[in-house]
């Protein structure tokens, strides 16, 4: 029979992994996959390169996901995660009720009377028809959500419906379940999962493996077979959904095994749908004014169209749309482009205003790069420069011969044609002097620090010493011994502090000045 410690103990540990997997729940945002190290499918035995095969090949796959992935997950894995909230919040009642009936029956040998036996019984009897009731409820909860999501009463989710996506301002309706973002298990992608020894390597639905992933929170599990004939593999990848080792899909891709970089890629591109859980998007395209259509360059991602295509088909996620016309300011969207369906992107080009100013640079010589493009350099006898600029504002790179640095900023309120402008630069190694002021005031923090328990010590000390020469305690000389102690260390970290207090001003003011410098009018 299991010890009332045992059951305690038991129940603690259950209580706890309730606790954290509701709070989990409450606060979900993110979706972990995890990949496992893959095995070979062989009747003979594994090469050394084929081990580290092994390995390679699923740390490639989780390192080609792309960023900024989303899923959406679908009713069946909600039911799951709902369904074994309420299994560890039953199991944890069950092993509460184990408890409050084995102190029931303790009773029997603890108590003398029978008046007090029964009170204590019947106070014993309460306590567990209150978690029986809590179990039924568990129970007809339980049921309750799985009718809701049977075949014929699952949430509907809603037909795709066409949306239009001005640029720079997403519309539409939100989806009715919030995506979650995926990221990688420990924060990495060369982390792989490993079940502890005692459990089975490839038993995905047992009982312990599962409470493993459980205890690590993930997800999704990336699983992997590996056939080799020759130099060529054939691979298949499986993903798998917990709570409840749930296949989502299966993948196979045949390549050089020589080649995992290929193989991994292939395999990401048909593993991407099944990780974000969506259907595939449409996106169609309004270009505004007509005239810059000739000659429009659209870049979707890295794919770049030279005209304007009637629509493109795009899985689910973020997208970056780009749209770039000779003689109009370039354009850039990026969007969750997710749901399904259709998606209308709006965009009106401007015109460049381009413009041609003068900018000074008193008392120096070197090359000027306005918006990074390299425009020329001031001369000995002229430290004018002309500048072309489109009516937006302008950050630019002042370099001189020894290649230090300077930046310089133009509005766009003081664009004018032939405006003239002026800037007063300060070529060098910003990054190095703030090291320099950063080092010393740390110095300057961490003498300040190491002389404060002197100070407390010695001041402490001579007030101790001016309480007892008051009461006659303490003698003249050692009470002025401590005054001069408490001077000196106090003194002493006054000093430290004003020596701190110098040198956070000097590194506040480096670190300012890598802020570009404001052009102003010229008053030459």
């Amino acid at each position: 029979m299991t010890s009332k410690k045992a059951v305690k103990r038991e129940t603690a540990v259950v209580l706890l992994s309730l606790f954290c997997c509701c709070f989990g729940i409450a606060e979900e945002t993110q979706w972990t996959l995890a990949a496992q190290k893959f095995r070979f499918r062989t009747t003979g035995s594994i090469a050394p390169f084929e081990e580290a095969e092994a390995s390679l090949l699923p740390q490639l796959i989780l390192e080609n996901i792309s960023q900024g992935l989303y899923r959406t997950p679908l009713p069946d894995e909600i039911l799951s995660r709902k369904l074994d909230t309420l299994k560890t919040e039953r199991t944890s009642l069950f092993l509460q009720l184990s408890g409050e009936i084995q102190k029931r029956d303790a009773i029997v040998l603890e108590e003398s009377s029978a008046e007090s036996f029964k009170k204590a019984v019947a106070a014993q009897n309460k306590k567990i028809q209150d978690i029986q009731v809590k179990i039924n409820e568990n129970v007809a909860t339980a049921e309750k959500l799985s009718q809701e999501y049977s075949s014929d009463g699952a949430p509907a989710t809603g037909a795709p419906d066409d949306r239009q996506i001005p640029f720079f301002g997403p519309a539409g309706k939100k989806d009715e379940q919030k995506p979650l973002a995926v990221v990688l298990y420990n924060d990495s992608y060369t982390a792989l999962y490993e079940p502890p020894a005692a459990v089975s390597q490839h038993e995905y639905g047992g009982f312990e493996f599962a409470n493993d992933i459980r205890s690590k929170k993930i997800d999704g599990l990336i699983t992997g077979i590996i056939k080799n004939y020759g130099d060529y593999a054939a691979v298949t990848v499986t993903l798998r959904l917990y709570p409840g080792a749930l296949e989502a899909g299966t993948v196979t891709e045949i390549g050089l095994l020589s080649d995992t970089a290929a193989l991994a890629k292939n395999i990401v591109y048909s593993l991407v749908p099944l990780l974000s859980n969506s259907l595939p998007v449409t996106l169609q395209f309004d270009i505004q004014p007509p005239e810059a259509l000739p000659g429009l360059r659209l870049m979707l991602d890295d794919r770049a169209f030279n005209s304007v295509p009637d629509h493109v088909v795009v899985p689910s996620g973020i997208h970056t749309v780009s749209f770039e016309s000779d003689g109009y300011d370039l354009q850039r969207i990026t969007y969750n482009f997710s749901g399904g369906g259709r998606f209308f992107v709006s965009v009106l080009l401007q015109k460049t205003t381009e413009k041609d100013l003068v900018l000074f640079f008193p008392d120096v010589m070197g090359a000027v790069y306005p918006d990074g493009v390299y425009t020329g350099e001031t001369g000995t006898e002229k430290h004018g420069i002309s500048v072309r600029v489109n009516g937006k504002p302008v950050i630019g790179e002042f370099r001189d011969a020894e290649n230090k640095s300077a930046f310089f900023y133009i509005p766009s309120n003081l664009q004018r044609t032939g405006a003239q402008l002026s800037v007063s630069v300060d070529t060098y190694d910003r990054a190095a002097d703030i090291e320099k002021h950063r080092r010393k005031m740390y110095l300057a923090y961490s003498i300040l620090i190491s002389s404060l328990p002197a100070s407390f010590y010695a001041y402490g000390n001579f007030n101790s010493k001016v309480n007892a020469y008051n009461d006659g305690r303490e003698d003249y000389d050692e009470v002025l011994k401590w005054q001069t102690y408490s001077r000196t260390a106090v003194g002493f970290s006054v000093a430290a502090g004003i020596w701190f207090s110098y040198e956070l001003i000097r590194y506040l003011f480096s670190v300012d000045q890598v802020l570009p410098e404001t052009v102003k009018k010229n008053k030459g």
